[in-house]
């Protein structure tokens, strides 16, 4: 799911990021154009075909964090930024 998101994110020229959270859940952030960000939600309720999406939540994201390009966040960085997750 993170790559292809991704791939679509790049396509739509979104910046952002994807992570797994340590429930299983998607964590992703996307930041762009407000069509194209939409482009990348849509495409999110689908994900690609081996997928299983249950619910999508799209919420407001406030933060001044700066994304150059849209990333694949791992683990490693989920336990180092946010120990919650």
């Amino acid at each position: 799911f993170r790559y292809g998101c991704r791939k679509v994110a790049v396509e739509n020229d979104v910046s952002g990021f994807i992570r797994n959270l340590k429930n299983g859940q998607v964590e992703a952030v996307f930041r762009g154009a407000p069509e194209k960000v939409e482009n990348v939600i849509q495409w999110c309720h689908d994900g690609p075909d081996e997928a299983v999406v249950d619910d999508v939540y799209v919420e407001p994201y406030e933060s001044d964090e700066l994304f150059g390009v849209f990333t694949i966040r791992h683990w490693e960085k989920i336990e180092k930024d946010d120990p919650q997750a």
